[in-house]
């Protein structure tokens, strides 16, 4: 069954295993054993190979970097995208406009990560944040600390192929 989201028809989706499912159109209500939940999680995890286990996790990774809320993107893209324009004369070339694009949209969702890992405790108490990844104990409080981190490090990296002047 496929159900409207925040893209249209990206409602529901699975991978491997329909236990495993995440919906981005709105969050779950808390039943109460989301402990139990999560530790049953993680053992169902520890039972598969590593790379199945890590595109399993891919729902939960794309949920706490707001993949399925892309307004804040979008806000950071519109001034960006509007400097590099005028900073161009109106005519910006493809390869500074997709490093712009891609840096933009790596240091947003790393943004979104660390600001899970730094609001963690607090984010439990409040009924809108209660059902983020690192809150319900799907993800572990590391794992986004490690996201922020690699995705940081590869925005750092499109600054390589800019010039002298620029870096």
């Amino acid at each position: 069954m496929v159900e409207r989201g925040a893209f249209g028809f990206f409602g529901r989706f699975s991978i491997g295993d329909p236990g495993l499912s995440i919906a981005f159109d709105r969050p779950r209500r808390q039943s109460g054993n989301e402990p139990q939940i999560a530790a049953a999680l993680k053992y169902r995890y520890r039972q598969l190979p590593p790379t199945v286990a890590m595109l399993a996790r891919l729902p939960l990774y794309l949920r706490l970097v707001r993949i399925d809320k892309p307004i804040g993107s979008l806000l950071l893209l519109w001034p960006t995208l509007n400097a590099l324009w005028i900073a161009s004369s109106g005519r910006p070339s493809p390869m500074l406009l997709l490093i712009f694009v891609l840096g933009t949209l790596l240091m947003r969702s790393a943004g979104c990560a660390i600001n899970d890992y730094a609001d963690r405790d607090f984010d439990k108490h409040v009924k809108r944040t209660e059902n983020r990844p690192i809150t319900s104990g799907k993800i572990a409080a590391w794992e986004a600390v490690a996201l922020a981190a690699a995705l940081s490090l590869i925005a750092f990296l499109l600054i390589l192929p800019l010039n002298t002047l620029t870096k």
